[in-house]
């Protein structure tokens, strides 16, 4: 029994309401696969910079918690700038919105750090009920690209964003900046959304 997971870092509650906020322009079109919020609940994912992605084991959880804290206390929270607000096509054919981030020396250090720590944690292949509530969208979909994350989206592909929804374009240019104050990991549902948090670090302490 495993879980798909989610290592990444989420913007300030302040951040986070405003982006929040942009989700909410792009539902009132009316997908509402990636519904964001500020805490998480059945539909409903966090706002957040992924870092790596893949199937943890239950057998595993104990570790990756304690490989995950140990990087945290490392850390200090991270402000990025933005490069705006993107809208690009999606596998579905439709189209999915995010705010961008420039690149950043420290954060793609601590991408790299994530990968190499659990290159051997996160390897088994996806199935629907790794899962969280996986009817709610295109749960093939998700797990596609959970499974290709390394592939396309880790390494010299790492594109630091935060999903914001699907549709768009939006008439908003979205923050200047972002400050990303807590790391963890987080049971993934359908859109990629973080929908349970099994470890939150504080990075502000």
């Amino acid at each position: 029994m495993g879980r798909a997971v989610n290592i990444a870092i989420l913007p300030s509650a302040q951040d986070c309401v405003g982006l929040v906020a942009l989700n909410a322009k792009l539902l009132e079109a009316g997908d509402d696969e990636i519904r964001l919020a500020l805490f998480p609940g059945p539909g409903k994912g966090l706002p957040h910079l992924s870092l790596s992605m893949g199937t943890l084991e239950q057998s595993d959880f104990i570790a990756a918690i304690d490989k995950v804290a140990a990087i945290a206390h490392d850390l200090k929270p991270i402000r990025l700038k933005s490069k705006g607000i993107e809208t690009r096509g999606n596998a579905a054919g439709g189209s999915t919105t995010s705010l961008g981030f420039e690149p950043d020396a420290g954060l793609s250090e601590i991408h790299e750090r994530i990968m190499a720590t659990f290159a051997d944690l996160l390897g088994r292949d996806p199935g629907r009920g790794d899962l969280i509530q996986p009817d709610d969208g295109d749960a093939e979909r998700t797990l596609e690209f959970i499974r290709s994350f390394t592939a396309n989206s880790a390494h010299a592909n790492f594109d630091p964003h935060v999903t914001l929804g699907h549709g768009g374009p939006l008439d908003d240019a979205g923050p200047e900046t972002v400050t990303f104050d807590r790391m963890g990991i987080y049971v993934l549902g359908p859109g990629c959304t973080c929908r349970k948090e099994i470890l939150g670090v504080d990075l502000r302490r």
